[in-house]
């Protein structure tokens, strides 16, 4: 599926050069910022599932032994203080993506690149050890909420580095 924005709809698209394969997810899933967005909104405001299967779903579960395995229902889970990070990612050829929510902050963000590898996902841990202090051993701070709107935008990153280049939108 892909956004039609001059109907305002999403419509399926089974032909042209936008339906190879490889420039698709998993299961043939097109998938838009908008369209995650949504879906975080939905899972917080109890629409898809209810807030207490999502608790269930978001609690990391401990094996026999009493290990932790940081993982809920399909999703990583760590504790970082006070703050509950709630993420997952995805690899497919020349693509990464990884998604973090901290719903109990109100952020959810999610890096998509066309670069293959854990480039998407050490970028978003790199970003959430920003956003909840951890970065602070290298003299960064932890961000207010009018510094964190500032860093809405689409960036570039190298390939090997994760240096954000610029961001290109308009805030």
């Amino acid at each position: 599926y892909i956004f039609n924005p001059a109907r305002k709809m999403h419509e399926r698209i089974e032909e042209g050069p936008h339906t190879q394969f490889r420039a698709v997810g998993s299961g043939s899933m097109y998938s838009t910022i908008d369209d995650l967005y949504r879906w975080y909104t939905g899972l917080q405001q109890g629409k898809i599932i209810s807030p207490v299967l999502l608790k269930k779903a978001w609690t990391s579960y401990k094996l026999y032994n009493g290990t932790d395995v940081r993982y809920g229902y399909g999703k990583a889970i760590n504790q970082i203080g006070a703050h509950l990070l709630v993420g997952h990612g995805g690899n497919l050829h020349n693509y990464s993506s990884f998604e973090w929510q901290l719903s109990g902050d109100g952020i959810y963000f999610v890096i998509l690149t066309n670069q293959g590898g854990p480039g998407a996902m050490m970028l978003a841990n790199k970003v959430a050890a920003f956003i909840t202090g951890m970065a602070q051993a290298s003299g960064k701070h932890k961000p207010d909420s009018a510094q964190l709107i500032k860093l809405t935008g689409v960036y570039e990153i190298d390939a090997f580095g994760l240096m954000l280049y610029k961001n290109f939108s308009n805030r």
